[in-house]
């Protein structure tokens, strides 16, 4: 009993000593951690990569990365690049030179094609210097604004950014939810040349400006933004409306979007499923120019519906239908029933033209016919 005492005691004194401050190594350490802390706490920006689609030169891919780390984006993707930039596989070292010390960024940057870049992604935004079809375009911090909601919704983002000479294709455009330009000073008309000051405003919102300086005005015309800029001002303006944010504050709950890979296997399905209920399927022409250009479109029309970013629970229904399409059509055999009512409708009046036999056929199975479909289905009466 008198040990324990004798401890109790010991540790009262220790307790009520006054406690000594840390030297002023350990508080810069612990200065320091605690800046760590904050600095890796989770961000919406986290959330965000850019595609460099296409580029050309080295120093352009070293600056964008150097700028993307200035304003805390992480993730870089480097595709299909030139073999001015690629050497034996491998990023150039000039990129590495102008990322300075953002050159981590680099490692493990380059894929192929820009469905890789963009498979894990649920929502693309395509830079852009004009309006492209079926395509929403937004002025940046627009544009940034609509991030934000999808980033608060649970998407993952990627930024698309153009070849240096020739922008975005039309191949890596079909990936973009939305566009995306960034207004300049443009071509602004001299202060006396006579023009108008709605042309001048007009002008003023060009992605792109004109060739250099006027000659004989003193005005200067910005030209086009380089990469490395362009891909500075779009961080800057992430940065400016995200960097605030707290992931752990900005999403109220979880909610898993369908990754462009997932979409696309969608889009698949609903074409797979839309094709099998062909009306005489057996008799097209798969190598027929019209009739690979009719599915190109449809796959567009589909693909245009689904545009938008899909909670995955929402696509379930989607993937059932189009699958149970796919599985019945194997059994049902509606092609007799068709070419029956159409022949019926013949015999009935042997003159009959192409919207009465529809009409037929639409009393009989309640099944309207495409044009293609009823081509399809005359050809095969006069065969027989």
């Amino acid at each position: 009993r008198s040990g324990w005492s004798a401890r109790l005691a010991k540790k009262r004194k220790m307790s009520s000593a006054p406690s000594i401050a840390p030297s002023p190594r350990t508080a810069r350490t612990r200065s320091n951690v605690r800046r760590r802390l904050r600095t890796n706490r989770a961000s919406p920006l986290d959330n965000v990569r850019f595609a460099l689609c296409r580029p050309e030169g080295p120093t352009n891919v070293g600056s964008a990365a150097r700028a993307m780390q200035n304003f805390g984006l992480k993730d870089l993707k480097v595709v299909n690049a030139a073999p001015s930039v690629l050497r034996d596989g491998t990023i150039d070292d000039d990129a590495y030179k102008y990322a300075v010390h953002a050159s981590w960024m680099l490692d493990g940057a380059v894929e192929e094609d820009i469905a890789s870049a963009c498979a894990d992604r649920t929502f693309v935004v395509a830079t852009t210097a004009r309006p492209r079809e079926n395509v929403p375009l937004l002025s940046l911090r627009d544009g940034v604004q609509r991030i934000r909601e999808e980033l608060a919704n649970g998407a993952r983002v990627v930024v698309l950014f153009g070849n240096e000479r020739t922008g975005l294709t039309n191949e890596e455009l079909t990936y973009a939810n939305i566009g995306v330009k960034v207004p300049t000073a443009g071509d602004r008309a001299a202060p006396n040349d006579g023009a108008d000051a709605s042309s001048s405003q007009m002008s003023s919102k060009k992605y792109t400006g004109g060739s250099g300086a006027s000659s004989g005005t003193g005005s200067l015309t910005p030209v086009s933004l380089n990469l490395g800029m362009c891909v500075g001002v779009v961080a800057y303006e992430l940065f400016n409306q995200l960097s605030d944010d707290d992931v752990g504050n900005f999403r109220d709950f979880k909610s898993h979007q369908l990754t462009v890979f997932e979409k696309k296997r969608l889009i698949e399905d609903l074409i797979a499923a839309r094709q099998a209920v062909d009306i005489l399927a057996g008799s097209i022409d798969d190598d027929d120019d019209k009739e690979q250009i009719y599915r190109d479109k449809e796959a567009r029309q589909i693909a245009r519906v689904l545009s938008g970013t899909i909670a995955s629970r929402d696509a379930v229904s989607f993937f059932f239908l189009a699958r149970r399409i796919l599985a019945i059509a194997e059994y049902a055999n509606i092609d007799d029933g068709v070419l029956a009512a159409a022949r019926l409708a013949l015999e009935a009046n042997p003159d009959a033209g192409a919207k009465k036999i529809n009409a037929a056929v639409q009393n009989a199975l309640d099944i309207t016919l495409t044009q293609r479909e009823l081509n399809r289905v005359l050809a095969a009466i006069r065969r027989a």
